[in-house]
């Protein structure tokens, strides 16, 4: 019985370290939002902005703004909020309101990790599943997202939309009511891992 020489048992032991390598990579869940994104500068948030096109695919885009912007487009937010659950039925419609904040209009979901509508946020424009795990809320560095916005959310706005927040394990699920600011969410919220958007019937 022929023994195999050095070299061949050096190859042996490359080829194994780089099969363990490849596998410990192919078990981290992938991203739909795989960009590579610098931390906010200090007195600076960071805004995702997420496009949920009708045929199943999405994009993803990434600016800045100042806190303070941030909160006067938050107040304003909440003024239009407040006069659209005072308007009677069909006063109302989804392609009346046109005021955009940044990247994100007054109708998209609005997700916050900080309470209050404060810190980093993420919007989806559009109508569909969203898989919060899919998208990186804290650094996302050399292939690595450091916090996924699976049970980060804070605080969240509806805009012109309603839908279902759900946590897979414990099961649980909190319903998303139109044209509402919501600044302390429930814990099903604060855990959730999907979000499912749906367009309104009004």
């Amino acid at each position: 019985m022929l023994r195999p020489d050095r070299f061949t048992l050096a190859l042996l032991s490359i080829s194994a370290l780089a099969g363990c390598s490849s596998a410990s990579n192919d078990g981290d869940a992938p991203l739909a939002d795989s960009q590579d994104v610098e931390p906010p500068k200090p007195g600076m948030v960071r805004r995702t902005v997420v496009d949920l096109r009708p045929d199943g695919t999405t994009s993803v885009t990434h600016d800045f703004v100042t806190v303070e912007e941030q909160r006067a487009e938050v107040a304003d937010q909440e003024a239009r909020a407040r006069a659209a659950r005072d308007a009677r039925p069909g006063d109302i419609h989804t392609d009346d309101v046109i005021l955009t904040t940044g990247s994100c209009s007054w109708n998209d979901v609005k997700l916050f990790d900080g309470a209050g509508y404060t810190g980093n946020s993420i919007c989806f424009r559009g109508f569909g599943l969203v898989d919060l795990t899919q998208y990186c809320d804290s650094i996302y560095y050399r292939g690595r997202c450091l916090h996924r916005w699976s049970g980060g959310v804070r605080s969240y706005w509806s805009g012109s939309n309603i839908g279902v927040f759900t946590t897979r394990s414990p099961y649980c699920s909190d319903y998303m009511p139109l044209y509402e600011a919501v600044a302390t969410p429930s814990a099903c919220v604060t855990t959730a891992d999907l979000l499912r958007i749906n367009e309104p019937t009004l």
